[in-house]
């Protein structure tokens, strides 16, 4: 990192790739997910920067949580400014419950059977098989920069593959 910045909530980033620029914001916290950063990413690439007011019209693409922003700052993405907070009740991640013991017993070509669901900074609900998590569920995993950028980049968090998924 050259430089020291301070990183905000409602802080917008710019990630540019070939296709063009994309942007996410710094929206919250999530205490079910060991306190990692939420990220709202924005749908689409853009051929040019676009201005605050115009990332602001963005559309929600998904939700994922960052272990350390400050890690990927500037290699893959850069500040371009600040807008209100994302609403980050609307995000939905998915994971694999722990706590029960049959689990490593009871997979099925590697999906694990023991699924649950939460929003940010409230308990899991256990829904049992993967076919009962909700389709727009983001895998809440504490995910490093460089994963973070393969997936707004290209669409799979690149070599992470969870439990039978790929994304």
């Amino acid at each position: 990192m050259a430089k020291d910045v301070r990183l905000n909530f409602g802080n917008i980033f710019e990630v540019k790739s070939k296709k063009g620029f994309r942007y996410f914001q710094l929206s919250g916290i999530d205490s079910t997910q060991l306190g990692g950063d939420v990220l709202t990413v924005y749908e689409d690439f853009h051929k040019r920067h676009l201005t605050i007011k115009d990332i602001g019209r963005l559309k929600v693409d998904f939700f994922t949580h960052i272990s350390y922003i400050r890690l990927g700052y500037p290699k893959y993405w850069t500040r371009v400014g600040t807008l209100p907070r994302a609403d980050i009740t609307k995000a939905i991640f998915k994971g694999i419950d722990y706590d029960h013991e049959a689990m490593f017993r009871e997979q099925t070509d590697g999906l694990s059977k023991h699924w649950c669901i939460w929003h940010p900074n409230e308990e899991p609900t256990y829904v049992g098989e993967h076919k009962n998590v909700p389709p727009e569920a983001q895998i809440g995993v504490l995910f490093n920069p460089e994963s973070i950028y393969n997936k707004i980049t290209t669409g799979k968090y690149g070599g992470a593959t969870y439990f039978g998924l790929d994304e």
